[in-house]
């Protein structure tokens, strides 16, 4: 979760994508997300609680702060699954929360 984070306060686009499969991987555009990372100013990353459900399933719950090119402050929580997948997390999944 925090190198994927990492990766949106640097627009590492290629990372993100290499880092998801699934749905995730399915839904995901390029330029959409490029745009994205580049207009936020990100400040700060919050873990609220992690856990796997086996050796292969594991959810992190997260708040991510950002501001837009408006200086408007923003936050995005999630509870976020991932896949372990040749000794490699996946991320496959989220869902919003408030």
């Amino acid at each position: 979760m925090r190198s994927r984070y990492t990766a949106f306060t640097m627009a590492n686009v290629d990372y993100i994508a290499n880092t998801m499969c699934g749905k995730a991987a399915e839904n995901f555009d390029t330029n959409d997300t490029l745009h994205f990372a580049k207009s936020a100013t990100w400040n700060g990353l919050i873990v609220h609680k992690c856990n796997q459900s086996s050796q292969t399933i594991g959810f992190v719950q997260f708040t991510a702060q950002y501001s837009d090119i408006y200086a408007q402050q923003h936050r995005m929580s999630e509870i976020s699954e991932f896949h372990k997948i040749n000794q490699r997390w996946f991320y496959v999944d989220g869902k919003q929360i408030d």
